[in-house]
Protein backbone atom coordinates (compact mmCIF):
# COMPACT_ATOMS: atom_id res chain seq x y z
CA UNK A 1 0.00 0.00 0.00
CA UNK A 2 1.40 3.36 -1.06
CA UNK A 3 1.46 6.03 1.63
CA UNK A 4 0.45 9.55 0.81
CA UNK A 5 3.00 12.37 1.19
CA UNK A 6 1.02 13.88 4.06
CA UNK A 7 1.21 10.58 5.95
CA UNK A 8 4.98 10.45 5.50
CA UNK A 9 5.26 14.04 6.77
CA UNK A 10 3.19 13.12 9.82
CA UNK A 11 5.58 10.26 10.60
CA UNK A 12 8.61 12.54 10.19
CA UNK A 13 7.12 15.28 12.35
CA UNK A 14 6.24 12.81 15.09
CA UNK A 15 9.87 11.68 15.35
CA UNK A 16 11.66 15.04 14.98
CA UNK A 17 10.91 18.74 14.92
CA UNK A 18 10.07 20.62 11.74
CA UNK A 19 13.09 22.90 12.13
CA UNK A 20 15.39 19.85 12.12
CA UNK A 21 13.78 18.63 8.89
CA UNK A 22 14.25 22.04 7.22
CA UNK A 23 17.87 22.24 8.40
CA UNK A 24 18.49 18.72 7.07
CA UNK A 25 17.04 19.64 3.70
CA UNK A 26 19.15 22.79 3.63
CA UNK A 27 22.40 20.97 4.35
CA UNK A 28 21.50 18.25 1.86
CA UNK A 29 21.13 20.89 -0.81
CA UNK A 30 24.48 22.39 0.22
CA UNK A 31 26.22 19.04 -0.29
CA UNK A 32 24.55 18.46 -3.65
CA UNK A 33 25.45 21.98 -4.82
CA UNK A 34 29.07 21.61 -3.73
CA UNK A 35 29.45 18.24 -5.44
CA UNK A 36 28.04 19.67 -8.65
CA UNK A 37 30.28 22.75 -8.43
CA UNK A 38 33.41 20.70 -7.77
CA UNK A 39 32.52 18.48 -10.73
CA UNK A 40 32.08 21.41 -13.13
CA UNK A 41 35.21 23.21 -11.90
CA UNK A 42 37.28 20.06 -12.36
CA UNK A 43 35.86 19.43 -15.85
CA UNK A 44 36.57 23.02 -16.89
CA UNK A 45 40.08 22.85 -15.44
CA UNK A 46 40.84 19.60 -17.27
CA UNK A 47 39.42 20.90 -20.53
CA UNK A 48 41.18 24.26 -20.50
CA UNK A 49 44.50 23.04 -19.06
CA UNK A 50 45.18 20.79 -22.07
CA UNK A 51 45.88 23.83 -24.22
CA UNK A 52 42.94 23.19 -26.53
CA UNK A 53 41.66 26.69 -25.86
CA UNK A 54 43.50 29.66 -24.51
CA UNK A 55 40.88 31.02 -22.15
CA UNK A 56 42.05 32.00 -18.70
CA UNK A 57 39.54 30.33 -16.42
CA UNK A 58 41.21 31.50 -13.22
CA UNK A 59 40.18 35.12 -13.77
CA UNK A 60 36.52 34.06 -13.94
CA UNK A 61 36.48 32.11 -10.64
CA UNK A 62 35.24 35.01 -8.46
CA UNK A 63 32.37 35.62 -10.86
CA UNK A 64 31.56 31.90 -11.02
CA UNK A 65 31.54 31.68 -7.23
CA UNK A 66 29.26 34.72 -7.00
CA UNK A 67 26.83 33.22 -9.52
CA UNK A 68 26.91 29.90 -7.68
CA UNK A 69 26.10 31.49 -4.32
CA UNK A 70 23.28 33.64 -5.72
CA UNK A 71 21.79 30.75 -7.70
CA UNK A 72 22.14 28.44 -4.72
CA UNK A 73 20.29 30.86 -2.45
CA UNK A 74 17.51 31.23 -5.01
CA UNK A 75 16.97 27.52 -5.56
CA UNK A 76 17.29 26.48 -1.93
CA UNK A 77 14.74 29.09 -0.90
CA UNK A 78 12.33 27.75 -3.52
CA UNK A 79 12.93 24.13 -2.50
CA UNK A 80 12.59 24.94 1.18
CA UNK A 81 9.35 26.83 0.60
CA UNK A 82 7.84 23.87 -1.23
CA UNK A 83 9.31 21.43 1.28
CA UNK A 84 7.89 23.36 4.21
CA UNK A 85 4.48 23.27 2.58
CA UNK A 86 4.77 19.49 2.16
CA UNK A 87 4.86 19.26 -1.62
CA UNK A 88 8.08 17.20 -1.78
Amino acid sequence: MKKSPSHIIEILLSSTSSSNIIIGKYFGLIVIGLIQTIFWFSISYLFFSKGSMSISVEQNYPLLILYFVLGYLLYTSIYLAFGAAGFF
